[in-house]
C-alpha cells in the first residue's frame, strides 16, 4: 500500500524518491516530511534483509538520497523537518529530539550510516557523523531526549558489523545462514545478501564458496574466515560483541 499510494514514482527510477504523508479517501495529498521519508528507508533496509532483494536497497538509496537532496542543509550540517519544496514558513522546523517514536533526523542519520557502510558511499557516513557531532553535548546532557539517535551514534564511533551473505535468496542454505544471523544480538550489525554485485559494495568481490551460501562477517570490510555452516557464523558474530569496547573508529 505504502508504495503504491504514498510513494510519488518518477520516470527516472535514479532520481530520489518522494512520499506522501497522508492517505484520505482514495488520494495522498499532504507532502512527506523528513520523517517519512527516512523511516521508510529504513523499512526498505529491513525488507532487503529479510528477502536480499535488492530492490529494496535501490529504493533506500532514492530515500536517503531526497533526504539529502530535500532536508539537508548544507549550512548547519544538519537536516530540517520540512522539504525544500513545502510550503515556505517563518522558519523551517527542526526538532532532533526522539519522543515516543524516533525523530526524522534519527530516522535520516541512521538511515544514511547504514547505508552507508553497505555501500562504501563515505558522502553519507560523513553527514551522518556530522549530525551525531553537532549532537553529541545535548546527547550527553539529556539522553532520554535522544534514545535512539544515542544507538546511531554508537554505531557511528565504534563501527558497524558488515554481514554479506552470498547466495540464492531463498534457498535452503541461505536461509539458514540468515536465521543463525537473526539469532545472535549484534546491535551494529549490517546486513546484504544476495549473489554478488557490483554496484553493493558489500556484496563485490565476494563468492559462494563450493556452490555453497557463504557468509563474511567484517569491520572496516576485513572479513573473518568465510563460513557456510550456520553454527560457525552464530559463532563468529557473538565473537564481535567481544570487540564493542574497543577503540572508537577514527
Amino acid at each position: 500500500f505504502l508504495l503504491r499510494a504514498l510513494v510519488r514514482e518518477d520516470a527516472d527510477d535514479a532520481s530520489p524518491l518522494r512520499v506522501w504523508r497522508s492517505y484520505r479517501d482514495g488520494g495522498a495529498r499532504i507532502p512527506g516530511f523528513l520523517e517519512d521519508h527516512a523511516a521508510l528507508g529504513v523499512a526498505c533496509l529491513a525488507l532487503h534483509e529479510l528477502t536480499f532483494d535488492a530492490r529494496w536497497l535501490h529504493r533506500a538509496r532514492r530515500l536517503a538520497d531526497a533526504c539529502v537532496v530535500h532536508f539537508w542543509d548544507d549550512g548547519t550540517n544538519s537536516f530540517h523537518d520540512t522539504a525544500d519544496d513545502a510550503e515556505q514558513l517563518v522558519v523551517r522546523p527542526r526538532d532532533p529530539t526522539d519522543q515516543a517514536a524516533p525523530s526524522g533526523t534519527s530516522l535520516a542519520t541512521e538511515l544514511l550510516a547504514r547505508l552507508g557502510d553497505i555501500l562504501a558511499d563515505a558522502d553519507y557516513r560523513r553527514r551522518a557523523t556530522f549530525v551525531a557531532e553537532s549532537l553529541a553535548e545535548p546527547m550527553a546532557q539529556h539522553p532520554t531526549a535522544f534514545g535512539h539517535l544515542l544507538g546511531v551514534a554508537d554505531l557511528l564511533a565504534h563501527g558497524s558489523v558488515e554481514l554479506a551473505i552470498i547466495g540464492e535468496p531463498g534457498t535452503a542454505d541461505v536461509e539458514a545462514l540468515q536465521r543463525a544471523a537473526g539469532s545472535v544480538y549484534v546491535p551494529p550489525l549490517v546486513l546484504a545478501g544476495g549473489p554478488p554485485r557490483d554496484d553493493i559494495a558489500l556484496l563485490e568481490g565476494r563468492s559462494a564458496l563450493q556452490g555453497r551460501a557463504t557468509a563474511y562477517v567484517c569491520r572496516n570490510y576485513a572479513c573473518e574466515a568465510p563460513a557456510c555452516d550456520a553454527g560457525a557464523l552464530a559463532e563468529q558474530l557473538r565473537a564481535t560483541r567481544g570487540l564493542r569496547a574497543g577503540t572508537p573508529r577514527p
